[in-house]
């Protein structure tokens, strides 16, 4: 393990979030209800791009002001009062995937570039619905790590460099 999640303070709660996540994770509805990154930078039409390997969705963002679909409104009331966290996004990830490194600021909408927020981020990988891929990952310079689509991954301020990939990476 790159990061020892065993030390932030309520890691004890965050299996049972990432649980309800998974259950309420319905991508068709989700584009629908939330705002969408594709990441090519296509924020407007809500529809992901074939082209494109990865998109986003922030269930939570401190820095915005958005009211949560109903359907979530109770695991984001429990996201907020989780120590620290600042963001928390759901992530879908092409099988074929393999991003560049980045860092998660990036693509955070409303934090000061210039007064950088060094709390927590919770990101959730999740796999493309209809895909037999079972695995995509991260890695961080030359260290990799395998995340199981129901894996919990809480960076500590995003600055970190990291990239997705899959098992297509060599």
């Amino acid at each position: 393990m790159l990061i020892d999640y065993t030390k932030y303070q309520d890691f004890n709660k965050l299996n049972d979030i990432f649980q309800e996540i998974k259950k309420l994770y319905d991508v068709e509805k989700d584009v629908k209800e939330f705002r969408v990154e594709d990441w090519n930078d296509n924020w407007d039409s809500g529809k992901h791009d074939e082209k494109v390997a990865t998109h986003s969705y922030d269930i939570y963002n401190r820095f915005v002001k958005r009211t949560p679909p109903k359907r979530y409104e109770s695991v984001v009331n429990k996201i907020k009062n989780l120590k620290g966290i600042s963001y928390s996004a759901i992530i879908v990830v092409n099988p074929q995937s393999e991003m560049v490194s980045h860092t998660d600021w990036s693509h955070i909408e409303g934090m000061d570039e210039n007064d950088v927020d060094k709390t927590y981020t919770i990101m959730y990988y999740l796999k493309q619905p209809k895909t037999t891929v079972e695995h995509c990952g991260m890695k961080w310079q030359d260290k990799k790590l395998y995340l199981p689509e129901d894996s919990v991954l809480c960076l500590d301020g995003g600055r970190t460099l990291h990239g997705v990939y899959n098992y297509t990476d060599e």
